[in-house]
């Protein structure tokens, strides 16, 4: 008898993620369209499960992903520095 517990736990995320998106007609390039980013982008994020914390906030907002689904927060780039007004 194979425990059940043993399989889910097995079962990459990715995987599941990619399950969910085809389940509720989300595609990369739904994605990438709404993200304004490259398919491949969308795919790295998808794959490696991590991003900005805006595109998870749409994810959750939007598309609404499950939380357990969704990807944990990349390390964000600080911007461009704002000039000193004179």
């Amino acid at each position: 008898m194979v425990n059940q517990t043993e399989v889910i736990k097995q079962v990459p995320l990715s995987y599941l993620r990619r399950e969910w998106m085809k389940n509720n007609g989300i595609t990369n390039v739904t994605l990438a369209k709404r993200f304004d980013l490259s398919n491949p982008r969308i795919s790295r994020i998808m794959n490696e499960g991590r991003c900005p914390q805006k595109y998870i906030r749409i994810l959750k907002e939007e598309f609404m992903m499950p939380d357990a689904l969704l990807p944990a927060p990349s390390r964000e780039r600080p911007g461009p520095v704002p000039r000193a007004k004179k």
